[in-house]
């Protein structure tokens, strides 16, 4: 069996005390002076946290939304910048260039009562509030073209498109009763391979094509397994057809560019031990694990 630069085989490497022995070659080399904008699942929340940690700036956590606008409350914080398709990605990149901008994928739920389904995790918001979080979503984009390096992190190809809007938005018409009773509004989309290859080459495209600035592109995917599925499928074999084809189409678009890289996130955690990787619920990566995976990317990417 082949080994990887004179290295022990892979299935040795795999598991290697809890954390896999993986080997990258990267394409480019990348300063703590450069900026950052994410962009992705949870898991691109957590890296973008990590990497402010290590001094980059972090473009995308200046853009945050008001705690009491979220279902759950809590502090100010970005995670309703969330995107987890390249369907819908591809659509918020472009946000800013359609003459929609400040309505497109809004839903009206009742007498100034909205939901954005642009923007995940927030409760209904008043006409006042909604114009506000479109704003805040509408800046953060608009200032993306400053980065010197965008991180994406891929996080399922099950998609829903606005058919009103003509839009893929960045959750569920059922993830609740307001926007479930105004489901007909909505198609579901799961992406073939051949379709999740080119979303993803798109999604390169539109954030090369971004301001002057000629950034390098990280791609990743994000290992936060799916809960639930809308396929006819069993949730254990729509995330692994979720998953592979997300990482398929990642290597082969990175392939393409030598501008953009392959970063293995979703094989460093999911080959790790389990009880180093993951919360109780199996749902959630533990924050130590997310710091060895940004720790992988520091000693492979940027300058000594």
């Amino acid at each position: 069996m082949k080994s990887s630069a004179g290295v022990a085989a892979g299935h040795e490497r795999a598991y290697h005390a809890g954390f896999p022995d993986i080997r990258v070659k990267p394409k480019f080399k990348l300063l703590k002076s450069d900026r950052v904008f994410t962009i992705g699942s949870c898991f691109a929340r957590n890296i973008e946290i990590y990497l402010a940690k290590a001094g980059m700036d972090c473009i995308s956590l200046r853009h945050t939304f008001p705690g009491p606008y979220y279902d759950l409350g809590g502090q100010d914080r970005n995670g309703a910048l969330n995107a987890f398709t390249p369907n819908s990605m591809l659509d918020v990149i472009r946000l800013g260039d359609r003459d929609d901008r400040e309505t497109a994928g809004v839903v009206q739920v009742g007498d100034d009562d909205y939901v954005d389904m642009m923007l995940w995790g927030l409760r209904s918001l008043n006409g006042a509030e909604l114009a506000s979080a479109r704003a805040t979503l509408l800046r953060a984009y608009g200032e993306a073209s400053q980065a010197d390096v965008h991180v994406i992190t891929l996080g399922l190809t099950e998609s829903w498109f606005d058919t009103k809007d003509s839009i893929y938005v960045n959750r569920s018409p059922g993830s609740s009763i307001k926007t479930a009773r105004r489901g007909e509004r909505f198609e579901f989309h799961n992406l073939t391979p051949q379709q999740t290859f080119a979303k993803v080459d798109e999604v390169i495209q539109a954030l090369r094509g971004l301001g002057k600035k000629q950034s390098r592109i990280i791609v990743t995917v994000s290992p936060v397994p799916l809960a639930s599925t809308f396929t006819d499928r069993d949730v254990v074999s729509a995330n692994a057809y979720s998953k592979s084809t997300l990482l398929g189409a990642a290597v082969a678009v990175a392939d393409n560019y030598d501008f953009v890289d392959y970063m293995p996130s979703y094989e460093l955690v999911t080959m790790s031990r389990r009880e180093d990787a993951w919360e109780e619920d199996g749902a959630h990566v533990k924050s130590a694990l997310v710091g060895r995976v940004v720790d992988f990317f520091s000693r492979n990417y940027f300058e000594d």
